[in-house]
């Protein structure tokens, strides 16, 4: 009996042993198999990340040189691909690069065809009609239209919204379509706008002009009276002016700070003496007095189709400019702003044959010989 029962305890703690020993392997199961698990994600990340690292080299590593020069950034709403398919003999003139992750809208040939093809042929059969009418454009050659006609966009200013405001960075060319604008200058504002420049005087003085060897000695007896402590002003321009002229000169005095020059309308261009004239700012503020429509030519656009490529198009577009410039300095308010009038002599110098330095005077006595006596008078008489 005794036996029986030690047996029996015994296969019981096997039993007991046996069962604890499937536990523990089944803990470790479940060990290896949360591991197991841990490390599939693990492995699940990576993979989700791997992409977008290789998409991060891929942008760091991008040599965009290749490419071609930077034109213009497009910002959410704006659209391009449209000239391919609108033409079907057009091909890709630019390479769009995303600066960051980018959700796009693609619409195919169909859809086009059926709902924005009508519009977009409407438009650019605008633009091409602006192209070959204007002056400055018409007599381009066929390949430099088709680039300026990608590279023109329209835009409408409402009424009293402002166009360009002076001193802001020029940014480009707009030509009027339709509507009209005031054109505002503030002339005590352009020594501080082109310090390079000033004083403006000394680049309209006659005789700097035709004798170089006085342009640098004129230019320096203009900045010494400036510089003249007896001339500097010891009040305030307004107190200065009530104690001279009176409260009446005051007013007539702010309202020549903003000088309404004139008034523009179709076909004036707008930007082209900075651009001419390689000005970084703008010198006037031109304010909409009705809905206006304008073509925008990016300067970036018009460095790459007009300013290397056609020589003729700027001589064209100078002439304009000194046609404009001459008439809006001889107009009544023009004599307020002498700068118009530093920027025609700017530019009509250079049409102007190139002076030439003074021979060096004589220092001896010593006349010359009878020969050269003879034809100083024979030119004489």
């Amino acid at each position: 009996m005794i036996n029986r029962k030690y047996q029996r305890s015994q296969s019981s703690g096997k039993k007991e042993l046996e069962t604890l020993a499937e536990e523990e392997e089944e803990g470790e199961e479940e060990g290896e198999g949360e591991e197991s698990n841990s490390a599939k994600e693990r492995n699940e990340q990576k993979d989700a990340t791997a992409p977008m690292k290789k998409s991060q080299k891929k942008l760091t590593m991008l040599d965009r040189s290749k490419y071609g020069k930077y034109i213009v950034t497009y910002d959410a709403g704006k659209s391009f691909g449209e000239v391919a398919l609108v033409k079907r003999e057009s091909f890709r003139n630019a390479s769009i690069i995303a600066d960051e992750d980018v959700d796009l809208l693609v619409i195919g040939q169909d859809l086009f065809n059926r709902s924005l093809k009508a519009d977009q042929e409407k438009e650019f059969e605008e633009i091409s009609r602006f192209i070959d009418r204007h002056p400055f454009f018409h007599s381009m050659p066929n390949r430099l239209k088709k680039l300026l006609e990608m590279s023109l966009r329209r835009k409408t200013y409402i009424f009293e919204s402002v166009i360009v405001r002076q001193g802001d960075p020029v940014t480009g060319l707009q030509f009027i379509l339709n509507g009209q604008a005031n054109v505002t200058i503030e002339p005590h504002k352009h020594p501080k706008q082109y310090k390079h420049l000033w004083p403006f005087e000394a680049g309209v003085d006659i005789y700097s002009i035709e004798f170089e060897h006085l342009r640098e000695a004129r230019r320096q007896a203009i900045l010494r009276q400036y510089e003249d402590p007896s001339v500097w002003e010891t009040y305030p321009e307004e107190v200065t002016i009530r104690i001279e002229e009176g409260y009446p000169a005051i007013e007539k005095r702010m309202k020549e700070k903003h000088v309404l020059l004139c008034s523009v309308q179709k076909h004036e261009v707008i930007g082209d003496i900075e651009l001419l004239m390689n000005l970084d700012t703008h010198v006037q503020t031109i304010t909409c007095t009705a809905n206006t429509d304008v073509f925008i030519l990016d300067t970036k656009n018009f460095d790459r189709v007009v300013g290397k490529k056609n020589a003729a198009t700027l001589d064209i577009m100078k002439e304009h400019l000194k046609n404009k410039l001459n008439t809006r300095m001889n107009m009544k308010q023009g004599e307020l702003i002498p700068f118009l009038k530093f920027l025609y002599q700017k530019l009509t110098a250079e049409t102007l044959p190139q002076s030439k330095p003074l021979p060096p005077l004589r220092t001896s006595k010593e006349l010359p010989d009878k020969e050269t006596q003879i034809q100083q008078l024979i030119t004489l008489v």
